[in-house]
């Protein structure tokens, strides 16, 4: 898996777990989400202060031209609810796929390692459960929301299978959760 650097604070990270910025003649950034557009890219961290700075200009070396800052605050709102709608299409594809365990009871028992996507307000024996279980946890959504995003009812928690489309919703949980649990400093 190819290594970029964040242009901010030059952390050295799988291209995957960053957030691609895109500059088009010069007019302003373009941030890439899916890592597809074309065009030179610079990489920031999926955490507030780096994609901040970066969007302010920070990017402009790595861009290799001067780029025009653009409103920060704005722009990270657009990210995150970006990468929240590539998360809820991830969901939804690996649950029409068998992709996804649904509910404690079936994730727990699933022989996979696979990470685990539980509800922010589900019970705290649940989150014992999910904790001990020892799989990467993402936190994400209302059990309402979790249920709608996989097309069942109401549930608490998510198991994830492998695969490439798992592959690239677990990268977009991982840029999502950070980004969330990020401070602008």
């Amino acid at each position: 898996m190819p290594m970029r650097r964040c242009t901010v604070c030059r952390v050295e990270l799988r291209q995957e777990r960053l957030i691609r910025l895109v500059s088009f003649d010069g007019k302003g950034i373009t941030v890439d989400l899916r890592g597809k557009l074309p065009g030179r890219g610079a990489y920031a961290c999926a955490q507030r202060r780096c994609l901040s700075g970066a969007l302010k200009g920070a990017a402009s070396r790595s861009l290799r031209q001067s780029v025009r800052a653009t409103e920060p605050e704005n722009r990270l709102k657009e990210v995150e609810e970006g990468l929240l709608r590539l998360v809820r299409e991830g969901l939804s594809l690996s649950a029409r796929r068998q992709g996804l365990t649904i509910g404690l009871k079936e994730t727990l028992q699933d022989g996979s390692a696979g990470p685990v996507v539980a509800a922010k307000d589900c019970s705290e024996r649940t989150r014992k459960m999910v904790d001990q279980s020892e799989r990467d946890v993402y936190v994400l959504g209302t059990q309402e929301e979790l249920g709608h995003w996989s097309g069942r009812g109401p549930t608490g928690v998510l198991g994830l299978s492998e695969g490439p489309a798992a592959h690239r919703l677990i990268n977009n949980l991982a840029r999502l959760c950070s980004l969330r649990a990020s401070q602008v400093a």
